[in-house]
């Protein structure tokens, strides 16, 4: 599943939204082999990364793995769950957990679609979501799943 356009705008934070830096499982980033001074633990196996200041916007903060002048990641092809998925994220309710889509002025591409072509989006998302087992990844770490976020729009609740 990759309809992402890179444009980066999911690299790039704003000082108030620190706290949705990408989560990485702890196999996630020993794949990637780095440093894990450039992480908070989060639990046991899931960790953050730690932001940085945008060399182009000080105001910004932005991944460290993010390219600034190319807008290239250097992690793409081993990037992190929570990178995959955005603009979707799960997150907790009661004893739920819900999968959730940020509203379309946060992603480029789910902002240019039309009803019909998110919905085609959506289907894929679910096939994907089946196809690699996340359900089973979000059990193992429920340090991946999110509180409730107010700008999610809920697709769809599971039980735990």
């Amino acid at each position: 599943m990759n309809v992402c356009q890179e444009c980066r705008g999911c690299c790039k934070f704003k000082k108030d939204d620190e706290y949705f830096a990408p989560l990485f499982t702890k196999s996630e980033l020993e794949k990637i082999k780095a440093d894990k001074k450039m992480f908070i633990r989060r639990s046991k196996n899931v960790y953050q990364i730690k932001l940085v200041k945008s060399k182009i916007d000080k105001d910004i903060l932005v991944c460290p793995f993010l390219d600034e002048e190319s807008h290239l990641c250097k992690i793409y092809a081993n990037r992190p769950f929570d990178c995959r998925f955005w603009p979707f994220i799960f997150m907790k309710e009661k004893d739920k957990i819900q999968l959730g889509c940020f509203k379309k002025e946060f992603c480029l591409i789910t902002k240019r679609m039309s009803d019909e072509e998110f919905n085609n989006y959506l289907n894929s998302v679910f096939v994907w979501l089946e196809k690699n087992k996340i359900f089973e990844l979000i059990k193992k770490h429920p340090s991946l799943i999110w509180e409730k976020e107010k700008d999610v729009i809920v697709i769809k609740e599971f039980s735990i």
